[in-house]
């Protein structure tokens, strides 16, 4: 089995960190819980990109999303040639998705 490589937007990127501080700050339960599933997430992704549910597809981009289930936050991202790319990590309360391409 070929493992992809997953690479994260710089949009997405920004996300990821806003998700991180404010889960360490306000979750002292469970600080770290964010990141064991965002890790989780990014291996599953690079195992097996295609087999997550399509989300959205639109100008030959197909965005595709993995649900982080405890923190209820979802990954957004595009299989590319020869890697993965996160364009998007959004809490899924937010009511609407992400800006995707």
């Amino acid at each position: 089995m070929t493992r992809w490589r997953v690479l994260i937007a710089p949009d997405a990127e920004g996300q990821l960190l806003v998700a991180r501080s404010w889960w360490a700050a306000n979750r002292q339960l469970a600080p770290d819980l964010f990141d064991r599933e965002f890790d989780a997430a990014v291996a599953a992704i690079g195992n097996a990109p295609a087999t997550f549910l399509l989300y959205h597809c639109e100008h030959d981009v197909d965005v595709r999303r993995i649900h982080l289930p405890r923190t209820r936050y979802a990954v957004y991202f595009c299989i590319e040639s020869d890697h993965v790319l996160i364009v998007a990590v959004w809490h899924t309360a937010r009511g609407s998705g992400p800006p995707v391409p």
